[in-house]
């Protein structure tokens, strides 16, 4: 099976993880391999797998028996993929219309996919619209 790489060179399996952990640890909290896996409806095995190979790449640090942060390089990766989210989503509902549930199904698809020259464009074009409002 071929792991398709996302524009920020992590696999998408890899910025959902990311995302989500810094979803979970925003407060200053640690996440837990099981909220992970179910936040991922995936396998506590799979997270497991996951937080070894990013943690090889000095994205997160896992605290046995504690549980799983992101290290400063790992929470500037992951609050850029929640940005790109969030840029998404909002244009999707503010420029095409698209109601807001399927906006958020939408971008979390598109995240992975819209390069940084992509999601500027949506950005000029969002802040633009704005201006005129």
């Amino acid at each position: 099976m071929m792991v398709h790489k996302a524009v920020s060179g992590f696999s998408q399996g890899q910025e959902e993880f990311l995302e989500l952990l810094y979803q979970l640890t925003t407060s200053g909290g640690v996440a837990r391999t099981g909220d992970l896996a179910e936040g991922l409806n995936t396998t506590l095995g799979t997270v497991t797998n996951l937080v070894k190979r990013l943690e090889r790449k000095g994205l997160v640090v896992h605290q046995p028996y504690r549980g799983i942060i992101l290290t400063p390089k790992g929470k500037r990766i992951a609050a850029e993929i929640v940005e790109r989210h969030q840029l998404v989503e909002h244009f999707l509902v503010n420029f095409l219309m698209i109601p807001s549930k399927r906006a958020h199904k939408y971008a979390c698809r598109m995240e992975h996919v819209v390069d940084k020259e992509v999601v500027k464009a949506m950005a000029s074009l969002l802040n633009s619209t704005q201006r005129l409002k």
